[in-house]
């Protein structure tokens, strides 16, 4: 389903024992945008070696593994993803990239919220529809 609020409110509305379910596409590029959001946050206020680490890696976040060229690879793999939040973020991608969709939209939005409060994190929040 497309992820308008006006039409999960339509089918809370008219389809009460129905359970909204988004599709791949409009998951992943909320995904896709958390990461790069984190990204763009950690280059701007984080270490030093973090913005040497992510100088010009956006692509290497939003691609998928499989379509890397062997230069990009291994660019991912030489940056210490540990250290860095934009990693952490790129892993989560990459696990709702595995695990296949049937996320709610608490699913959706807890994935792409930022907490700024330590700089830029990627949390995941799962809620049960309607708590």
């Amino acid at each position: 389903m497309d992820m308008s609020k006006a039409y999960a409110k339509g089918v809370r509305d008219y389809c009460r024992n129905a359970r909204i379910i988004y599709d791949k596409f409009h998951v992943i590029a909320h995904a896709n945008q958390a990461v790069d959001l984190v990204r763009r946050t950690e280059v701007q206020s984080g270490t030093e070696a973090a913005r040497t680490a992510l100088a010009k890696s956006r692509w290497l976040w939003l691609k998928n593994p499989e379509n890397l060229s062997r230069k990009q690879r291994t660019r991912l793999r030489q940056i210490d993803q540990d250290m860095l939040q934009t990693g952490r973020a790129y892993q989560m991608r990459l696990a709702h990239l595995v695990e296949g969709v049937s996320l709610d939209r608490d699913d959706v939005g807890g994935m792409a919220a930022v907490d700024r409060g330590d700089g830029a994190s990627l949390r995941s929040a799962s809620k049960e529809p309607g708590t």
